[in-house]
């Protein structure tokens, strides 16, 4: 098994591949808290409840990055046709 300062390479993938994910989490959190504000007249359960929704559409995507931003896109469509 290969060493990257002192630590495997595939331990420093795991821990890339964790840090991502909190970062896309606080991110999709943040998303909900945005959608809160723009759809005050929807109760937050089913704008949670959409975004999850959303979400699971890209739960086998393998580039993580702009996973956010699809989901928010299409939530908001999603919302605005409610």
């Amino acid at each position: 098994m290969e060493v990257n300062d002192g630590l495997t390479v595939p331990v420093c993938e795991r821990m890339i591949r964790v840090m991502a994910s909190l970062s896309e989490q606080a991110a999709l959190d943040q998303l909900v808290e945005r959608l809160s504000s723009t759809y005050t007249e929807l109760p937050a359960d089913r704008i949670q409840s959409a975004m999850l929704s959303v979400q699971a559409r890209f739960e086998d995507s393998k580039i993580r990055d702009f996973v956010p931003l699809l989901v928010e896109r299409r939530v908001r469509a999603e919302l605005a046709n409610k």
